[in-house]
């Protein structure tokens, strides 16, 4: 019984970590939708979106390198 009680405290413990996690998300999303907004003061709004999908796509590409990188280094 302690071993299944253990394990089930392990299981539900993680619950605030993934809600930190969805509030997280949501903050960065209002970050990125702020920063197109401010972009479409000096660009039209197609332009400035195009723009920060453009940045988060290539910070996502550098992330994905340097984590295939680091794996193959193991």
């Amino acid at each position: 019984m302690a071993v299944r009680h253990s394990a089930r405290e392990e299981m539900t413990g993680g619950r605030p970590f993934v809600a930190a996690d969805v509030l997280g998300l949501f903050a960065a999303q209002a970050l990125l939708a702020m920063c197109t907004a401010a972009l479409a003061l000096v660009l039209p709004v197609s332009t400035a979106a195009l723009a920060i999908t453009g940045v988060v796509a290539a910070a996502a590409v550098v992330a994905a390198l340097a984590g295939k990188q680091r794996k193959a280094h193991r």
